[in-house]
């Protein structure tokens, strides 16, 4: 299996933060600063990182609460990463 080298220098401690800031972005459509922060680290991590974060791949990082509630509103949302990121 191929393992890009961007994906591997994503730190252990952000990775949860991040793949659910990656996955939360297309769905709430609500937070459009999201898009540009989903952007951002697909560029920094790479696209292969970001399609398993979208296709919830095992190992992929997405908080459980986050993939659960499909990001019905930007409060959820917020919730969720404040509880994240330390």
């Amino acid at each position: 299996m191929y393992v890009d080298i961007s994906i591997r220098n994503l730190p252990n401690d952000m990775k949860e933060s991040i793949a659910s800031l990656v996955y939360a972005a297309p769905r709430c459509t609500d937070l459009v600063e999201l898009k540009d922060i989903k952007d951002i680290f697909t560029k920094k991590y790479g696209r292969e990182f970001a399609a398993a974060v979208n296709e919830l791949r095992p190992d992929c990082g997405v908080n459980r609460g986050v993939s659960i509630s499909q990001c019905g509103s930007a409060i959820m949302v917020v919730f969720f990463v404040s509880n994240l990121i330390p």
